[in-house]
């Protein structure tokens, strides 16, 4: 109930300031150069675990790479344009919230597949106009589509994984990622955001820290409040930029963001 409570004041604060302005060998990549390194990074590391000798050899390696993982992720930022196969598209339903889950999956080569595993909450109320309730909702399973987002982390620096921990054999040739959805269609949309809303999406991600800093009680409320009032100006200046399109997109991140962190010791 605390955490359910902390995420409504923290996605009040960042809509309030989001409101401030008016509206079997590898193949040739079919992939954007983003997702062709991320794929490279795990490949590279999948190749080596045949190098290893014996057990000690295999738990340093692991734990040396889901520390860069995690490095690599949380440079990377958000994940834009990539390109996989979407399946097992469901909806759980509430008294007040729609639960919409779908995985997305990619396969480079033999032996080896990484998954992206999305939930997705619509208020009831909104079924109507979310975006991505109805676009996934007009998606067959096994199509291709090509989507944004970004893998869940922990708030002492981990991976999300769906099923398996980090360490696991498994997550150097078989990912399972919790993934974050914030865009996803049938049509490759180019593989940068305009400038406008990178701006944006830059401004939402510096914004967000000192509310993480805050909740994680690294820094007091009071500077929390000051880090967030020297920053507004500048998200506000970003905001007032986007088309109505791009300030939807940019309020579905914000408060993934939220979500990642107030449910990030789980």
């Amino acid at each position: 109930m605390k955490k359910i409570t902390l995420l409504g004041i923290v996605s009040a604060t960042i809509i309030a300031l989001l409101s401030c302005t008016n509206p079997s060998s590898v193949k040739s990549s079919p992939y954007n150069n983003q997702q062709t390194a991320f794929d490279r990074f795990l490949s590279d590391r999948n190749s080596h675990k045949y190098d290893i000798g014996n057990d000690i050899q295999e738990a340093e390696f692991m734990k040396q790479f889901e520390q860069d993982l995690f490095n690599y992720i949380d440079s990377v930022k958000l994940f834009v344009n990539w390109t996989g196969t979407i399946d097992n598209i469901s909806t759980i339903e509430t008294d007040n919230i729609t639960q919409v889950k779908f995985t997305i999956y990619y396969e480079r080569e033999q032996f080896r597949k990484v998954k992206f595993n999305c939930l997705y909450f619509v208020d009831n109320d909104s079924l109507e106009t979310d975006h991505i309730y109805n676009t996934v909702k007009n998606i067959s399973n096994y199509s291709t589509v090509y989507f944004d987002g970004f893998i869940r982390t922990t708030n002492n620096n981990k991976v999300k994984y769906h099923f398996n921990k980090p360490g696991d054999r498994l997550n150097l040739g078989y990912p399972d990622y919790d993934f974050f959805i914030i865009e996803i269609g049938s049509a490759n949309r180019g593989d940068s955001l305009s400038a406008n809303l990178q701006d944006a999406v830059e401004c939402a991600y510096k914004i967000t820290e000192p509310l993480k800093l805050n909740f994680q009680k690294k820094i007091s409320n009071a500077e929390q409040e000051a880090r967030s009032n020297a920053l507004e100006p500048e998200f506000t200046a970003a905001k007032a930029k986007l088309t109505k399109e791009e300030d939807s997109y940019l309020k579905r991140l914000t408060k993934a963001l939220a979500i990642n962190f107030l449910y990030g010791d789980d």
